[in-house]
């Protein structure tokens, strides 16, 4: 028994655009290279601190979103290419038992 497996190249691609649609939309406008000097409230500069981390933090995770998003391109590619390379030896392969069974 043989079973197809289909990778929907167009449909993937749209996951993926969606994705990256999704991650650019991870902004801040707030700066992280603000000082505190015009302050002296050691809880608001404390939250401040946290805030900057956190904005940091996820510029890191956006960073990281994008380099596995290039990773998902990459294999979406690799798949599709392999599916054609696939699709034409089946080809070859049943033009091959016809032309034998003539």
């Amino acid at each position: 028994m043989t079973e197809e497996i289909k990778f929907d190249y167009n449909r993937f691609q749209s996951f993926v655009s969606n994705l990256k649609s999704s991650t650019l939309g991870i902004n801040s406008s707030i700066k992280t290279n603000r000082t505190f000097e015009k302050t002296n409230s050691k809880p608001f500069i404390k939250d401040l601190e946290q805030v900057i981390r956190v904005i940091e933090l996820l510029n890191r995770y956006q960073t990281s979103l994008h380099t596995d998003i290039e990773t998902l391109e990459q294999i979406g590619e690799k798949i599709k290419e392999r599916d054609i390379e696939l699709a034409e030896q089946f080809n070859q392969t049943a033009t091959n038992l016809f032309e034998l069974r003539k």
